[in-house]
């Protein structure tokens, strides 16, 4: 296909089969026999990298020893790693770049768009928890209604007669059903409403905590160091489990220990938009 800029992006593989894994068409082209032996290779052409090819995941947490206050070791962003040269490509842990001047296909990302992103992803992020919450609660409510009682009370019954005989019995089975009801509303209810603790790693607050150190750290960083190569590390005051990944702290790019952020760099054409975000 076309891109925008009208370059030509094109996807082929290229194959290497045991000559008794293959088989001749009638038009005399080879063609590979499912489940044989096979080694393929991937090229593609003029099209941005895939940000997860360029990552070496043996790097993660191989930055230095920090440590939160509970002594657990600070989680750091896998990073793409450069293992080496072939034939003017630049090898990195799934995939080998070539450009067409030689350069790099990864530059420093710069702080302040990151954050910006960060922040405008949490904003969704959040709007979409408490338009889910809000339906969850309305839902919830809904269920305990007087008519709603009755009516899943007389599905019950109706259901159940046959199984116990004895009235009594059966008005016994049905309040305790009706006690487990008010129970899983009672655990439920707080689940979906702020809770009173502000603890980051909670899934109600987690977003909203990282969101507001997200916006603070923006606001606070002046324009050198908007502009300046991002270093950051998974701040451990929050939980990996809720979908939190923002929460960082900004480190000295001239740290040993620093991750640093990259993105893919604009090496194909000029075209303009948003970075594309390499987690490292």
């Amino acid at each position: 296909m076309v891109g925008p800029p009208r370059l030509v992006e094109q996807d082929f593989t290229v194959y290497w089969s045991a000559p008794n894994d293959v088989r001749r068409r009638a038009d005399t082209s080879l063609w590979s026999v499912l489940g044989g032996a096979h080694r393929l290779l991937y090229f593609t052409t003029n099209r941005v990298p895939e940000a997860r090819k360029l990552e070496d995941r043996a790097t993660r947490g191989k930055f230095g020893r920090d440590r939160d206050s509970h002594g657990v070791p600070q989680d750091s962003f896998a990073q793409p790693r450069v293992l080496g040269e072939a034939d003017g490509g630049t090898v990195y842990a799934d995939m080998i770049i070539f450009t067409r001047d030689g350069r790099s296909a990864l530059e420093a990302a710069a702080l302040g768009p990151l954050l910006e992103a960060e922040a405008q992803r949490l904003r969704k992020f959040v709007a979409q928890q408490d338009a889910g919450f809000a339906s969850s609660l309305r839902q919830l409510g809904g269920s305990m209604t007087p008519q709603a009682i009755a009516a899943r009370r007389a599905k019950r019954e109706e259901r159940w007669k046959t199984e116990s005989r004895d009235p009594a019995a059966l008005a016994q089975r049905l309040d305790a059903a009706a006690r487990t009801d008010e129970a899983d509303t009672a655990r439920q209810r707080p689940q979906m409403t702020e809770p009173a603790a502000r603890d980051p790693r909670s899934a109600w607050w987690g977003p909203r905590l990282a969101l507001a150190t997200t916006e603070a750290t923006l606001a606070g960083l002046d324009s050198a160091a908007r502009n300046a190569p991002a270093c950051g590390r998974v701040d451990p005051a929050f939980s990996t489990g809720n979908g939190v990944r923002c929460a960082t702290k900004v480190l000295p790019a001239r740290r040993a220990t620093a991750c640093r952020w990259c993105r893919c760099a604009p090496i194909w054409s000029t075209r303009s938009g948003p970075p594309t975000r390499c987690d490292c």
